[in-house]
């Protein structure tokens, strides 16, 4: 059996991946956004904001979630910034809104101009449907009619793919693989989506520079699920007469050897391992003097809950 070397976190990996590609952004945007959203935006402009209004500590965080582009007759820009979760997170508005303040902050610190517009998008691919209020004041006490105007709100977009059937998933062949699998991972029988899976790689292999992509799903599969090994996958194409086994097996043999070169430079890792953590820590102090949310803080850096809510008390000493 091919073993393949494992990664921190399969779900943002790819994610994040996927989101490199800015015409998937761009077809995701034009399919799934409401319509009147799509009419005022000029959609050629649309590129990721690199380095704008994200400092050294949260770049890693915000590079390729956050896009601008550009309001149809007008010299001003929208901001997209994409988040996605696995599983239901009852403070995901706060989460959000934490990430949207650092970014003004940034924004305020860097030009006098007007802060920009964020649209906050949520991807949600969890097993169960998503069942948290989309706005920040969901997560109020009721709120007295007379004091409402005086209470900050706001409503993410909400991208629930546990509701997702196959005759939803819209776009490209690209961005439909990424929501075919993505919309599937978790879900019990996901082995069942695997012929339509290779199907769609099939349909993307024709594309120049595709391999690269179809070896992050393979590995994203491979990683998100313990049910399913490239012996497995190789059996269903050849079953379904789909012809990608000796693609699959290449990928693997790729991504096996490639593994065994991360295992023999862990030697060296592990003496950069101790300055990394060190690294992780100043972050996360950092992050806290600015305000965010613990578990912001937690999710970000990797580090245990525990060891950020002792990095807060040493705060407040």
């Amino acid at each position: 059996m091919i073993v393949i070397n494992q990664l921190n976190n399969p779900h943002d990996t790819f994610f994040k991946k996927t989101l490199e590609d800015v015409s998937v952004v761009k077809s995701f945007i034009s399919n799934y956004l409401p319509a009147e959203i799509v009419r005022m935006i000029d959609l050629n402009s649309l590129e990721v904001a690199k380095g704008s209004f994200v400092d050294g500590d949260l770049r890693e965080s915000f590079t390729d979630v956050l896009f601008k582009v550009n309001l149809n007759q007008q010299e001003a820009r929208l901001y997209f910034l994409f988040e996605h979760k696995s599983k239901v997170h009852q403070n995901i508005s706060l989460q959000l809104l934490g990430y949207m303040l650092n970014i003004w902050k940034l924004a305020a610190e860097q030009t006098s101009d007007k802060l920009p517009v964020i649209i906050p998008l949520l991807i949600y691919h969890g097993r169960y449907q998503w069942n948290v209020g989309l706005s920040l004041s969901d997560l109020l006490q009721k709120i007295p009619l007379p004091v409402q105007k005086h209470v900050p709100d706001y409503e993410y977009v909400l991208f629930d793919l546990s509701r997702f059937s196959e005759e939803d998933i819209k776009g490209g062949i690209k961005g439909k693989l990424f929501f075919e699998v993505l919309s599937n991972i978790l879900k019990e029988g996901f082995s069942e989506r695997v012929v339509r899976i290779l199907e769609l790689i099939n349909e993307l292999e024709k594309q120049e520079g595709a391999v690269d992509y179809i070896e992050t799903v393979i590995l994203y599969i491979l990683e998100a699920r313990d049910d399913l090994t490239v012996e497995k996958i190789v059996e269903i194409s050849r079953e379904h007469n789909l012809g990608k086994e000796n693609l699959i097996m290449s990928i693997a043999e790729r991504l096996r050897s490639e593994g065994m070169e991360r295992g023999m430079e862990k030697g060296m890792e592990k003496g950069m391992e101790k300055g990394m953590e060190k690294e992780k820590v100043r972050t996360a102090r950092k992050m806290l003097m600015k305000g965010m949310h613990v578990d912001e803080v937690v999710e970000l850096t990797e580090m245990s809950k525990e060891a950020v809510l002792k990095l807060t008390l040493k705060n407040d000493n």
